[in-house]
This record gives structure tokens, C-alpha cells and sequence, in this order.
């Protein structure tokens, strides 16, 4: 490898290294300056985002599971298509998320137009906010229909005959 580029290599993990110090090292229970602020901001948003991500993702892959029996069970019925369903929600609130903080930006500019950071970190808490909101909406959907995350459909959920399907007492639901 020429010198040049083990040098730029060594730059480069010098520099991430450093970030990630400087990263590790900002109290976000206390923070004093923007810049301090909107890392925090962004931590929050981050985590936020990876929580959301993996619970939307558990749970599309568990309705499509449900799609899946639901045809084996009533080949003779149109297909539930919840999945899809799902997605497209997830897009409509994504696309309400996007308008909703966007109106909190204005907000924030409205106090001091020359306030870049301020309205940045009012988009990055409010997607924080409503992700995190999301997320719990997403969760009690899995919950109160026995959709599990990362598993199998629930056993409360069993089939009678050729009817719908109906849901055991509550004291006979399979602890997750």
C-alpha cells in the first residue's frame, strides 16, 4: 500500500477516533452549548429511529406470517393483505411525521430567523418524539392482537371450525 494512503488511512482513524470520544464524552443530561444540545438531539433520534426501524420491521414480518395462515386457513376468501396495509400506513405517517416537524421548524424560526441550529434540533426532537410515539402505537398493535415480535403468531389465537378466529379467556394467552 503506498505511504500516502496509509497515512490518509491513518487520518481517517485518527479523526473517528477522536469523534468518537468527543461523542462519548458530552453529558446529554446536562448539556450547556447548541453544539452539545444537537448531539444529543441527534443520539436521541438516532436510538429513536433503530427502535422504531426494528419494531415496524417485527411486526410487518409477523402480518405477513398472518397473511400467510390466512390464506392456508380460507383459500376461497380475498387475501387480508395487513402487511400492505401496514406499509402504507407506515408511508401516511411518515409523510405526517415529515409535515408535522416541518411545522415546528416554522415555529422555531418564527422566534429568530437567523436560528439554523435551533430549528434543526426542533426537527430532531420533534421526529425523536413522534418515532418514539410511533413505536409504542406499533407495539400495543402487536399486543392487542397477540402479533408477535420476532416469533410466531401467538397460540391464543386458534381457529373454530371454519369461522373467524377467536381469542382463549385471558388467563389461558401464553406469556411472551
Amino acid at each position: 500500500m503506498p505511504m500516502r494512503t496509509q497515512t490518509l488511512l491513518l487520518l481517517l482513524a485518527a479523526f473517528l477516533a477522536c469523534g468518537t470520544v468527543a461523542h462519548a464524552s458530552t453529558d446529554c443530561d446536562n448539556p450547556v452549548t447548541s453544539a452539545e444540545v444537537a448531539e444529543c438531539a441527534d443520539r436521541e433520534h438516532s436510538a429513536a429511529e433503530q427502535r422504531l426501524n426494528a419494531v415496524y420491521s417485527q411486526v410487518l414480518a409477523s402480518l405477513h406470517r398472518v397473511d400467510a395462515e390466512y390464506l392456508r386457513s380460507y383459500p376461497n376468501h380475498h387475501p387480508l393483505r395487513a402487511a400492505a396495509s401496514l406499509a402504507a400506513a407506515q408511508r401516511a405517517w411518515l409523510t405526517f411525521r415529515r409535515q408535522s416537524c416541518h411545522v415546528e421548524e416554522l415555529v422555531a424560526l418564527s422566534g429568530n430567523p437567523n436560528q439554523g441550529d435551533l430549528s434543526a434540533i426542533a426537527v430532531t426532537t420533534c421526529e425523536s418524539r413522534l418515532s418514539s410515539a410511533r413505536t409504542v402505537e406499533l407495539e400495543n398493535l402487536a399486543s392487542a392482537y397477540d402479533i408477535a415480535l420476532g416469533e410466531e403468531p401467538a397460540a391464543s389465537i386458534i381457529r373454530t371450525g371454519s369461522g373467524p378466529r377467536h381469542r382463549l379467556p385471558a388467563a389461558a394467552h401464553v406469556e411472551r
